[in-house]
């Protein structure tokens, strides 16, 4: 079942050791987002009907303390800096080998690999595919690759910033769905900041 959302978590002070995570204080935040009017009511009455009840899981006691929706500013232009603020995972499958291939920003084709991830998502949720051929990646100095853990597994992802171009409506889609595979189990979230004054 395909998901239309992604989502983020922020972990003040994480440090890792094995599968234990330590943070510098008692809470969290978690940053939550879909194009999907429907979806979202979902889940924020989901998770409002929970909030102030506390739940535990291997030890650990959680409550949710506030729900709250931000300002939201729409893309309006046709470029932007992509502020990862979880990483964005590409992930090609060989069927012949039955393997996942990885991508980062670091990949010599990456450009082609995320236009291509994008073009299959919006056939996935019947957007106009047509959308992926006006992405274009004009920056990655400020990303680099990074190491991920996810179910047992290491792969390669990229975190940083990565300016790209588009349609306004792609953008937009994208910062509210996310950007590349794996989305919907907290990859592939940003921060779109315009940049108006782009002249290619």
């Amino acid at each position: 079942m395909k998901k239309n959302y992604c989502w983020a978590v922020n972990l003040p002070g994480a440090k890792f050791s094995g599968d234990t995570v330590t943070l510098s204080k008692s809470e969290l935040t978690l940053r939550f987002s879909t194009p999907d009017a429907a979806v979202f009511s979902d889940f924020y009455n989901a998770l409002n009907a929970i909030r102030g009840k506390a739940y535990s899981h291997n030890g650990v006691t959680m409550c949710i303390k506030d729900i709250f929706m931000p300002p939201m500013n729409r893309v309006t232009s046709g470029s932007i800096t992509a502020h990862m603020i979880s990483p964005l995972v590409l992930r090609e499958h060989d069927a012949k080998t039955n393997k996942d291939v990885y991508f980062t920003a670091e990949s010599e084709d990456f450009e082609i690999r995320l236009r291509d991830t994008v073009r299959n998502r919006l056939n996935d949720f019947g957007e106009d595919a047509a959308l992926a051929d006006t992405l274009e990646v004009l920056d990655v100095s400020r990303a680099r690759r990074t190491v991920i853990r996810y179910y047992g597994m290491k792969f390669h992802a990229t975190i940083g910033d990565i300016v790209l171009r588009g349609d306004p409506k792609l953008l937009e889609w994208m910062r509210l769905i996310g950007i590349g595979s794996h989305c919907s189990a907290g990859f592939g979230m940003f921060n779109a900041v315009e940049r108006r004054c782009d002249n290619g």
